[in-house]
C-alpha cells in the first residue's frame, strides 16, 4: 500500500515511539491473511492508539480485490 510503514509484530512495542505521532490519526493494521494482526491492533490500542482497525482479510484478501500494491 501506498505510503505504508513496515513494522514486523515481533518489534513492534520497541518502534512504538516513531509511531507516536500517528496516535490520533487512524490507523490500519495488516498482516498476511488478516488474523495476526489482531495482536499487534490489541498492543496499539493499550499503548494509547485510539484510530486503530484490522484489514479484513489481510493482504491476501487485498491482492484478490485487485488493489494496489507498491513494492519496492
Amino acid at each position: 500500500m501506498a505510503g505504508a510503514k513496515n513494522f514486523p509484530q515481533a518489534r513492534l512495542k520497541e518502534r512504538l515511539t516513531q509511531l507516536d505521532k500517528f496516535k490520533d490519526k487512524p490507523v490500519i493494521v495488516v498482516c498476511k491473511q488478516g488474523q495476526a494482526a489482531g495482536a499487534a491492533v490489541t498492543e496499539l490500542s493499550q499503548a494509547g492508539f485510539s484510530r486503530v482497525y484490522k484489514l479484513k482479510g489481510g493482504m491476501a484478501q487485498w491482492q484478490a480485490d485487485n488493489l494496489p500494491v507498491v513494492k519496492r
